[in-house]
């Protein structure tokens, strides 16, 4: 990961394409449609880390409930990030449930969100700053 100060160039148009119609199929008036496939996941994964996509993690349910948004770099200084992505828990590739799996989704989620060079981005881009993994917890 690079210690550069100043944020990237947004991603490609192919690979922004992709994560803009994986929110389509993801997403059904504010509910999960589906799953993410584990392939899907560990894609997202390894665009947010070669693109250092800023991400915000965020307590969205009433009970135990989080969402993992992540965000294009734009293209000229001063513009907010673009949303390229949301994710609920309940989109995790995870099969099993209960505390146990919802603690792996927060942690695989936190992974993203919650490390140095992404608290530098959401500084940057003023985005709401990482929040310890207790904050999603009741």
């Amino acid at each position: 990961m690079t210690t550069q100060s100043t944020p990237r160039l947004p991603i490609p148009a192919a690979e922004q394409r992709w994560m803009q119609e994986l929110e389509k199929s993801l997403w059904d008036h504010g509910d999960a449609k589906r799953k993410l496939e584990p392939d899907e996941f560990t894609c997202i994964c390894e665009l947010v880390t070669r693109h250092e996509l800023p991400c915000e993690l965020l307590a969205t349910g009433p009970i135990n409930g989080f969402t993992l948004i992540i965000y294009n770099h734009p293209p000229v200084f001063g513009v907010k990030p673009d949303v390229l992505l949301r994710l609920g828990d309940d989109h995790h590739p995870l099969e099993e449930h209960g505390p146990e799996a919802w603690k792996k989704i927060l942690a695989a989620y936190a992974e993203l969100s919650n490390n140095p060079r992404n608290e530098q981005l959401a500084r940057y881009y003023k985005l709401r700053a990482p929040k310890p993994l207790s904050h999603y917890e009741y």
